[in-house]
């Protein structure tokens, strides 16, 4: 995979053009999120309150800007545990 920076990375990605792309989220998930926007105080350049599609497309961000938290992540939700083999 090719090397990138956080800060580039977050460059492209503000000035790329958006695509539609519908999910659903568990309720759950979902309060989680808005909770988190609210704890954390996040708010837009114009004190608004912070989306949560925002909050999601920054998480992916800074899951992608490093080369190693993208292994991490796909290592701990994606990559099958031996315990789980001999089952």
């Amino acid at each position: 995979m090719e090397s990138r920076s956080l800060k580039k990375l977050v460059e492209i990605v503000s000035q790329d053009k958006r695509e539609f792309l519908g999910i659903r989220l568990s309720r759950t998930l979902l309060k989680f999120l808005n909770k988190i926007i609210e704890d954390e105080g996040i708010v837009t350049d114009k004190g608004e309150p912070y989306s949560v599609r925002y909050l999601i497309e920054d998480m992916i961000i800074w899951v992608l800007g490093s080369e190693k938290r993208l292994r991490e992540f796909i290592a701990e939700m994606y990559e099958v545990e031996e315990d789980e083999e001999e089952e």
